[in-house]
């Protein structure tokens, strides 16, 4: 299956989305069990990270994609380049995340 810049936008967008559900739910869990220092911690951290993170993410995405268009290129092939370099852009991110 091919994997479009479309398609992996709305990927990011609900992988954000998820992220910060699950910053409620954990944030919520640490201030019912009495822990509210840690819940204020978790909290600020979240709340500076994940926007610096999604306008990382935005830095890197647009220009790549915009390339393709304005070069004349954007076709498949294009696409799925793209989207291959960003694909590999977000295995990095989760993969760093995930050794912390």
């Amino acid at each position: 299956a091919v994997v479009s810049t479309q398609s992996t936008w709305v990927l990011i967008c609900m992988l954000f989305v998820t992220s910060c559900i699950l910053e409620f739910i954990i944030a919520t869990v640490l201030f019912r069990s009495g822990k509210k220092n840690q819940g204020d911690k978790f909290e600020l951290i979240c709340k500076i990270f994940l926007p610096i993170i999604f306008i990382i993410f935005n830095t890197f995405y647009w220009p790549i994609v915009m390339a393709g268009y304005y070069d004349g290129k954007y076709h498949q092939d294009v696409c799925t380049q793209q989207s291959a370099v960003l694909n590999t852009f977000l295995a990095i991110i989760l993969y760093k995340c995930s050794k912390k």
